[in-house]
């Protein structure tokens, strides 16, 4: 069996609650990687003493706070030297603690699929340990993310099962690490949110899989999302931002002619959107206030 040389690269920014046992659990690993480093991204919470104290001083790159996931990645992969072997990358946000049999699984499944170039674990909720979050992930024209999964769905088995996907989480995710040479990484255009799914989207056009693998499993905060820490790689809300590199995707990876009508459509939609959210917050008319009067 032919053996997979493995680069696990842990970011942190801030993360210091979640971080310790992120590490815990990728040192726990049934398969534990063969290179460990991490990368702080200017943490002010002690996460980068966090980081050395697991992993060692000359293993942690220390990065300004301006850094996104991406560039961060491509700056620890910068100054480490090829494997030689069939190597792969781990990507694991600060705030994502895997099983400790999911690289283990992801391999074998690596293993199994020789033309799968991204593996991702079935993410479930940090707090809520059986809610499901993901379990692959696709889009519309419109950009609009689709897990497939019902609010707050616990996780019971019934998407279990190897299987192609669009996208995966960087939460978790294992790529190969020629390819991620060959499609140029995550775009550093994408700081925060949609860089995987355009990471991947890009992988697929190139030819290669991405597989979602439900016997890998992580456990995932989303602390961004969900603002539990701050933002500091764009001034936008969350959600904006996020709608905003979404329509971006979708407009860089469509073929042209769908390109096109997902232009429009876009285009409309929005406008649609802001004549509404105007309409809606106008200051009530003289006729509306003497209407709401005569009812009281």
């Amino acid at each position: 069996m032919r053996r997979h040389f493995v680069t696990a690269i842990v970011v942190a920014h801030d993360g210091g609650r979640w971080l310790g046992e992120t590490l815990q659990a990728v040192l726990g690993q049934s398969r534990r990687p063969d290179r460990l480093v991490g990368a702080d991204n200017g943490s002010r919470d002690g996460s980068a003493d966090v980081l050395v104290k697991a992993l060692g001083s000359g293993n942690v790159l220390k990065l300004p706070r301006s850094t996104g996931f991406g560039e961060a990645v491509a700056e620890v992969l910068g100054k480490l030297p090829g494997s030689g072997q069939d190597e792969w990358i781990w990507l694991l946000h600060d705030d994502c603690a895997p099983d400790h049999r999911a690289l283990e699984m992801l391999l074998h499944e690596a293993q199994h699929s020789p033309k799968a170039a991204v593996l991702g674990p079935k993410l479930r909720d940090w707090l809520d340990r059986r809610r499901l979050l993901e379990v692959g992930v696709t889009v519309d024209r419109t950009g609009r993310r689709d897990t497939g999964l019902e609010p707050r769905e616990l996780d019971q088995g019934q998407h279990d099962g190897t299987r192609e996907a669009l996208s995966v989480s960087t939460a978790g995710m294992l790529i190969r690490r020629e390819v991620w040479d060959e499609v140029g990484g995550l775009d550093p255009f994408f700081p925060l949110f949609r860089d995987d799914l355009d990471l991947c989207w890009r992988v697929r056009n190139a030819g290669h899989r991405v597989l979602v693998v439900t016997t890998a499993i992580a456990w995932h905060a989303e602390a961004a999302t969900r603002r539990r820490r701050p933002i500091t790689v764009s001034g936008d809300h969350p959600r904006r931002l996020d709608r905003r590199n979404a329509i971006f995707v979708v407009m860089a990876n469509l073929p042209f002619r769908a390109l096109l009508g997902a232009l429009i459509r876009n285009v409309f939609g929005s406008f649609l959107r802001t004549l509404l959210l105007s309409s809606a917050s106008s200051p009530p008319t003289r006729w509306t206030r003497w209407s709401r009067s005569a009812r009281s």
